[in-house]
């Protein structure tokens, strides 16, 4: 689950419009050599046997390309076609929030619902959630997949991850990361209520819903959702990952939950989605009292004029990744779909077709370098600590640096204290102490502490030994032991992994190369240390409390 830090996205924004009568065609005809144009981004494929990628673009609901490269089955030589059917993991959402927003339409409930008029077996918590809380990601529940990794650890990856057992996980949960409505935190547990109503008001799977609503009427004869990794599934891609230098079979087909995920479809059914859903403007609400990047189900970005820019869903399970884009400037679709984990071709290849297509003048003589002296540079050179990764900031002949979990990217200067991450949308902003800077990324914000070279080592009050002792997680009901061990403080968890602890505070400690024990807070009750509460590394489980036996 470890992500790479500048992976986290944000995109501040408001919406005016989706499509209207007067959308601005900047490209009016289709660029020339396109197919071979295309084909140069995806060369590496045709060098040896590999997984590989879909494409789809579309251009006035047009079809201009859809074609595949590498394989979708190593074994059998099988290649990779638009017809090839591929896990689009959390593009998945947009159906969900479509089906809710058609029973909405029908009579059948209303966006202000509390969740559990459908759904009883929820703990009923202080504040109310709202079907919108789910829709928009800011109903603070916590995100199960995350809660499922407290109970099975690193091997919960290889394991059968079913909706029911998911289900009884957020049924359980006792506290929330924050009350409903006030912040907005990216949750897959949403998305799996909203299937569940859907269930609930209907009165039949969500599957059948699906065909019978929305694929089928759409002429969708290849889309289905997968309930179960029995489930044959014609023209399916193997799901693989890389791993030294090889492939390997991953587990993509063992995730069964549903509403977050789960849909397999084609580029050829893509294309008829998005044909049907640029007319569907309704689908791009959003909770104007928190972060409008997310819409019903879609995420959304603006350019630097304030215009809408992107309206898109990216999807990620093991062994498949999906990219959904379009620009209504240009009426323009991209779709690529993959089947290894972690490709990283697909989203520069939708941005180098993205200018292919679009007139970037302006855009070029706004963006050109800003050259600044190397004395200036140097005051943010160091290295600093971002979500368990070391951001190491230098100079590099006469530009500055960022060493990157995927290499070194160029800081380009566009303001005060201010860069972008040359070839990405992200920028950096330093403060003006020079202590941290904030990565500002479509999706979020994240800060980065500078890391100070030989500071003394503080005293503290509590000593280690206060620590140690059983603690009981109430709402997962797993145990975790912590045990002072040569002097630093090591936790067992449920899974029986064994974590460092490093102080850093009186009674703050971070796991050390953990994801799910990033931050542990200790509380304290008549003077001794009572329980702790834990965050994962992106803060999609907050405070999870563990309370000493």
């Amino acid at each position: 689950m470890k992500s790479s830090f500048f992976l986290a996205m944000r995109c501040l924004l408001t919406l005016i419009v989706f499509i209207t009568g007067s959308t601005l065609l900047i490209a009016q005809n289709i660029p020339t050599n396109l197919e071979k144009k295309i084909d140069s981004l995806f060369d590496g494929y045709n060098e040896k046997p590999s997984p590989g990628i879909a494409i789809g673009i579309m251009l006035n609901d047009e079809i201009l390309l859809s074609k595949g490269y590498g394989l979708a089955n190593l074994e059998h030589k099988i290649p990779i076609s638009s017809s090839t059917s591929f896990n689009i993991a959390s593009a998945s959402k947009q159906f969900t929030a479509y089906a809710i927003a058609k029973l909405e339409n029908e009579g059948k409930l209303s966006f202000e619902d509390d969740i559990r008029k459908y759904l009883p077996k929820l703990h009923a918590f202080e504040e109310t959630i709202t079907i919108d809380n789910l829709l928009f990601h800011t109903s603070g529940i916590r995100g199960v997949h995350i809660l499922r990794g407290y109970i099975e650890g690193k091997i919960e990856v290889r394991k059968i991850i079913s909706q029911s057992e998911l289900l009884k996980i957020i049924y359980n949960q006792r506290e929330l990361n924050f009350k409903p409505g006030t912040a907005t935190m990216y949750s897959n547990s949403g998305y799996i209520l909203l299937s569940e109503i859907v269930e609930k008001v209907f009165g039949i799977t969500f599957a059948d819903y699906l065909k019978q609503n929305i694929f089928a009427p759409l002429g969708m004869d290849n889309t289905v959702l997968v309930d179960s990794y029995e489930q044959i599934i014609p023209k399916r891609a193997e799901p693989y990952r890389k791993e030294n230098n090889e492939y390997l079979r991953t587990e993509g087909m063992l995730w069964e939950d549903y509403g977050n995920s789960g849909i397999y479809s084609t580029i050829e059914d893509l294309f008829k989605w998005q044909r049907h859903i640029h007319k569907q403007t309704y689908m791009l609400r959003f909770d104007p009292n928190n972060n409008p990047s997310f819409a019903m189900g879609l995420m959304l970005n603006r350019d630097t004029d304030g215009e809408l820019d992107e309206i898109f869903h990216f999807g990620s399970v093991p062994g498949y990744k999906t990219i959904v884009k379009y620009y209504p400037k240009i009426n323009l679709d991209v779709i690529t779909v993959s089947n290894l984990d972690n490709n990283r071709t697909d989203l520069m290849a939708i941005e180098s077709i993205k200018n292919i297509f679009f007139d970037h003048k302006e855009d070029v003589a706004s963006s050109e370098k800003i050259e600044v002296p190397l004395e200036y540079l140097r005051q943010f050179e160091g290295t600093y600590l971002i979500m368990g990764d070391n951001a190491i900031i230098s100079i590099e002949g006469k530009n500055l640096m960022a060493q990157t979990p995927m290499g070194k990217i160029t800081l380009q200067p566009i303001g005060p204290n201010e860069f972008l991450m040359e070839g990405t949308k992200n920028t950096m902003v330093f403060d003006k102490s020079l202590d941290f800077f904030t990565l500002k990324s479509p999706g979020g914000e994240l800060k980065a502490s500078r890391i100070e070279e030989d500071e003394p080592e503080p005293n503290y009050e509590t000593s280690l030994d206060s620590f140690i002792g059983n603690y009981k997680s109430p709402e997962l009901d797993i145990l975790n032991s912590i045990e002072l061990i040569r002097n630093v403080l090591e936790i067992t968890t449920a899974s029986n992994q064994k974590i460092q602890l490093n102080r850093t505070g009186e009674k703050t400690f971070d796991g050390v190369e953990s994801y799910y024990y990033n931050k542990l807070v200790f509380e304290v009750e008549n003077g001794k240390i009572n329980a702790f509460r834990v965050t994962d590394e992106l803060g999609w489980v907050q405070n999870l409390l563990f309370e000493k036996q």
